[in-house]
């Protein structure tokens, strides 16, 4: 499922790409990439922001069909504590907090224009009343109070309030064992192989949530001595080294280095780990077997890729993923028809125009048909 990640400041604009910065434009681009129906996640840590930009946000969100669950994983301090009340379900992590006070400003001018000012803050007060009152369905003079007081809330508070519906304890991995398969995992996926499946991002998302939530940080130096030696003799070990063995021509030296490929996929047969329903262990041998000698020396570092992609659009990880993938498959599909000498020149010139729309699109944030009218028309097609 994918996850919107509305982090750092809420503001209408981000003046440079690194700025922490979480726009309505951030959150319109992550809906435009989602099918009809598609269900969704928010995920929040922000102190907050603008007012006027989260309570639009909030707006969007709260329209969406179906809503999406909402998960605090940090903070969610004024605005962005609105933006929380649009989830369909809101869950809190045990250590996450809102900071829930009166809208404020800085103004300058006489006693008119200063009262002024006080009495448009005292309307978008009761904006942001009426949005907890949905939530919590407490009076107003209760939300009131809870404003007045303008301190950090609890979670436990906060459940007892309605403002969320859920506390959740992030997992503790407190087995020796558990903690070096979760390594290797990660361990694998950063030596980033040739050609690795879309899917193994999910489990990278998973295994480096997974070690920052727990009160144990994961030594992430690859397999101790004991547990290498606990596992050396294990039959799924040996049938591993027998795969491997009969398919060494098609390994690439990241495969090799440090045992890193013969490791994790001991880790995903052991413990049966599964991508929507199939064995990954198979998949991965799948496409090891099906690699093609002609496209050993291609490689595509889409992670770096989609981390270039999500610097330059201020877009999440996992669409910049998305556009990554695609520009991966555009470079293959076109070295393939390169290499066919039945390929005519007209699927060439569409293979370019390809490339050139995707680029700008990943680039600019832009969609990709929006990308490629520009380019047919700076064609003159």
């Amino acid at each position: 499922m994918k996850r919107l990640k509305v982090y750092g400041i809420i503001d209408r604009q981000r003046y440079n790409d690194k700025d922490p910065i979480f726009t309505l434009k951030d959150c319109e681009n992550f809906l435009e990439l989602l099918n009809i129906g598609e269900k969704f996640e928010v995920y929040i840590n922000s102190p907050g922001g603008s007012v006027f930009e989260g309570i639009s946000i909030y707006n969007v969100l709260n329209k969406c069909n179906p809503r999406p669950n909402i998960h605090i994983i940090g903070e969610a301090s004024s605005i962005a504590s609105v933006i929380a009340m649009a989830g369909e379900k809101v869950i809190i992590s045990e250590s996450g907090t809102m900071l829930i006070h009166k809208p404020w400003t800085m103004a300058l001018g006489n006693s008119d224009v200063l009262q002024k000012t006080s009495d448009e803050l005292k309307k978008i007060e009761k904006l942001i009343i009426a949005v907890y009152r949905e939530r919590t369905r407490l009076d107003d003079t209760t939300l009131q109070t809870i404003l007045d007081s303008e301190e950090y809330q609890l979670p436990e508070k906060l459940l007892e309030y309605g403002f969320v519906d859920e506390v959740y304890k992030p997992v503790r991995i407190e087995n020796q064992t558990v903690k070096n398969q979760v390594t290797n995992i990660m361990s694998f996926l950063d030596s980033r192989p040739v050609q690795y499946r879309k899917e193994l991002f999910n489990i990278r998302l998973f295994t480096n949530t997974f070690s920052k939530s727990s009160s144990h940080q994961v030594n992430n130096k690859g397999w101790s001595e004991e547990a290498l030696k606990a596992v050396q003799d294990h039959p799924f070990m040996i049938e591993i080294d027998n795969f491997l063995a009969n398919n060494i021509d098609k390994l690439t030296f990241r495969d090799i280095e440090n045992n890193s490929l013969k490791n994790q996929l001991f880790v995903i047969r052991k413990e049966d780990i599964r991508v929507n329903g199939k064995s990954l262990y198979e998949q991965r041998k799948e496409e090891i077997i099906n690699r093609g000698n002609d496209m050993s020396d291609q490689i595509f570092d889409t992670d770096s890729a989609a981390m270039r992609i999500m610097n330059e659009t201020g877009c999440s990880y996992e669409d910049a993923v998305d556009r990554a993938f695609l520009l991966e498959e555009q470079q293959i599909n076109r070295a393939k028809a390169q290499a066919d000498p039945n390929t005519s020149k007209d699927i060439l010139d569409q293979l370019d125009l390809d490339a050139k729309a995707e680029n700008i699109a990943a680039k600019e944030g832009i969609s990709y048909e929006e990308a490629f009218d520009r380019v047919l028309r700076e064609a003159g097609i």
